[in-house]
């Protein structure tokens, strides 16, 4: 016999344009960070899209962030992930004011920068790989994994 209230139903209803929700994101995280607060996460907007992982790794090599020299407290990791995030959001208007996006996809992309207790990284999620990890010192991309001391999400 079935029990029809152990049914999961999937956190993440895919659609054609590869949009989701704030909550939708919050509950990802959360299933894979149980212990991540809400007060840990900071998402200005209440629809974002999902990338695929090739456009992740596109923005990656065409931000040049690596070039950067890192600097003891003068250029670390936190102004790394942070210029890569600003980054994706320019690249991302500029896309829409030349016409490129769909008019159901003129959101943000479900890209920011994780805070964990001891570095500064950036996080995507998308819709092909889940989350993802980038190390935008090493252009390093990585499935995100459980057990991380997350302090600051900003998506």
């Amino acid at each position: 016999m079935k029990w029809p209230w152990r049914k999961k139903k999937p956190i993440y209803q895919p659609n054609e344009f590869h949009t989701i929700k704030r909550l939708e994101i919050f509950e990802k995280l959360q299933c894979l960070w149980p212990k991540l607060s809400p007060s840990s996460v900071f998402m200005a907007d209440e629809t974002y899209v999902l990338p695929s992982r090739a456009e992740v790794e596109k923005a990656l090599q065409d931000s040049k962030i690596d070039k950067y020299v890192y600097t003891d407290e003068l250029w670390d990791c936190d102004n790394y992930a942070l210029l890569l995030h600003a980054y994706v959001i320019r690249k991302r208007y500029e896309d829409f004011r030349k016409g490129k996006l769909a008019k159901e996809q003129c959101y943000s992309l479900a890209f920011g920068q994780i805070w964990t207790d001891i570095h500064a990284i950036n996080i995507a999620l998308t819709y092909d790989e889940d989350i993802l990890l980038i190390e935008p010192q090493t252009d390093e991309i990585r499935k995100a994994e459980k057990g991380l001391n997350i302090t600051f999400i900003r998506i």
